[in-house]
C-alpha cells in the first residue's frame, strides 16, 4: 500500500522529499522527520 500511495503524489524532486519523509514518520523517525521538514521549509522561505 506504501509503494501505490508514494507512486500516485510524485510530480516533482520535492514530492519525492515529502514522500520519503512521510515514510520516515511511518517508520518511527517522526521527530526527526519533523524536523527536517521545518527546517526545508524554513531554508525554501528564506530563499524566496
Amino acid at each position: 500500500m506504501d509503494i501505490a500511495i508514494f507512486a500516485v503524489g510524485i510530480s516533482t524532486i520535492e514530492d519525492a522529499e515529502k514522500q520519503v519523509q512521510l515514510s520516515e514518520s511511518r517508520t518511527g523517525d517522526s521527530r526527526r522527520a519533523a524536523l527536517s521538514t521545518h527546517v526545508e521549509e524554513s531554508l525554501r522561505k528564506l530563499e524566496a
